[in-house]
């Protein structure tokens, strides 16, 4: 019987926390995992690891904002300056704890770099989301996962949750050596770092040529694909038309613009 291969889509309530962090770490020269916890992860939901929580940054000296959420949306407190907000991972999160990691790319500068650099504990950050969760099946061949140094989470959290016999093929693209952080996979997991070392970041040319080179496995596949927002649609193109890839069986993400 040829098993179901249905993406399924699910929804949550949509709720706003104000978490407190409690540890952070280094995880290489451009990468910082923040741990947040608070009792308002109570009833916490993210069920697949290309979920996104959405974080304001206050860009006042006033301490966080906390949203409201009505029938049109999100409101903010008037006598406050309206947050930047951004989308972040939630890479792992401990129920029983309460804690939730997040890992942030520090871009030279930026809202949320600003505050991950400042970030240690005792730092607040408000939080919304999920919204909901997108499922892919654990019953693929394999899985192929093509991305930047802004994949690492996300990805490192896929390869976490992976069946222990589960097969995929990784290539991710670094600055250098430093960026390769260790991830968390099983035997059948092949992660290829691509350095571009004082190469441009989100020219498609170096990982292209990688995916064109590796040995595809037999079978059917689902696809991830995240970096830069044209890098993405140009890569995702090349895997239609030349490696079979099916555009249901694909997930295609531009995280950041040139």
């Amino acid at each position: 019987m040829t098993p179901t291969r249905e993406i399924q889509t699910v929804g949550y309530p949509v709720k706003t926390r104000v978490l407190r962090v409690t540890a952070t770490t280094m995880l290489a020269p451009k990468l910082k995992s923040i741990v947040l916890s608070g009792p308002e992860l109570e009833g916490f939901q993210s069920g697949s690891p290309d979920d996104h929580i959405k974080c304001f940054f206050p860009l006042d000296a006033g301490g966080p904002v906390v949203p409201r959420l009505g029938p049109d949306g999100i409101q903010f407190p008037e006598e406050r300056a309206k947050p930047a907000m951004r989308d972040y991972t939630p890479v792992r999160f401990d129920p029983a704890k309460q804690e939730l990691e997040l890992i942030f790319f520090l871009h030279e500068a930026g809202p949320g770099t600003d505050w991950a650099k400042a970030a240690e504990p005792g730092s607040e950050l408000v939080i919304g989301g999920p919204r909901g969760s997108r499922i892919v099946p654990y019953n693929f061949d394999w899985y192929l996962m093509i991305g930047d140094e802004t994949a690492i989470p996300a990805f490192a959290r896929r390869l976490r949750e992976m069946p222990r016999d589960a097969r995929a093929e990784v290539l991710i693209e670094v600055q250098n050596d430093a960026m390769s952080v260790p991830l968390e996979h099983g035997p059948n997991v092949n992660v290829h770092w691509i350095q571009r070392l004082d190469a441009r970041p989100g020219d498609p040319t170096r990982i292209q040529s990688a995916i064109k080179v590796l040995p595809f496995p037999k079978g059917d596949y689902f696809a991830w694909v995240i970096g830069e927002s044209t890098a993405v649609k140009s890569t995702a193109e090349l895997l239609r038309t030349q490696f079979g890839a099916q555009k249901e069986w694909m997930k295609v993400t531009g995280y950041w613009d040139l």
